[in-house]
């Protein structure tokens, strides 16, 4: 078995060297990107709760067919906003959660 030789040693730690410290970057970048992730998740699970919260404030607890049919119309919205994908991403990423959809990744 023949040793390498001694001016390949120190290319071969250099190149060890430059992987771990490409590893480490990857490392920390993927770290950055689940921060930022999480972040824009907790911000657009913010938003869609506060325009939910705003509608079912607008609510009107009357009774009467005009006033069923506007609450069954707000209740449709709500709806809505909360089973957007984003939005299903983003409380799944908030809590630590990989995302369904792609969201937020």
């Amino acid at each position: 078995a023949a040793h390498p030789a001694p001016s390949a040693r120190p290319c071969l730690r250099a190149l060890v060297r430059i992987a771990e410290r490409r590893a480490s970057m990857d490392s920390t970048l993927a770290m950055v990107r689940r921060m930022l992730g999480r972040d824009s998740a907790a911000e657009c699970k913010a938003h869609t709760e506060k325009l939910v919260a705003s509608l079912q404030a607008e609510e009107d607890p009357s009774s009467g067919r005009a006033r069923y049919k506007a609450r069954a119309s707000k209740a449709k919205h709500i709806a809505e906003l909360r089973g957007q994908e984003r939005y299903l991403d983003a409380c799944r990423v908030v809590r630590g959660l990989p995302p369904l959809h792609g969201h937020f990744a």
